[in-house]
């Protein structure tokens, strides 16, 4: 799952957690709010890494 957290660089925060099971990726998505969902349900739950530089720049690549 990766997660982009708005702010106010030019460059977006990304974060990658792993083994994010499918059911909290569709809560996240369905939730009446995605910031208490994310706090909630996936912040410190899973193993994660801020991406940086040319990992952004290169998944922002794939998703486009």
């Amino acid at each position: 799952l990766f997660v982009f957290f708005k702010g106010d660089s030019a460059e977006p925060r990304v974060w990658a957690y792993t083994v994010v099971p499918q059911s909290c990726f569709y809560g996240l998505t369905q939730a009446s709010s995605q910031g208490r969902y994310f706090q909630e349900h996936i912040r410190n739950q899973f193993q994660n890494r801020q991406l940086f530089g040319a990992d952004v720049e290169l998944l922002l690549k794939r998703l486009s």
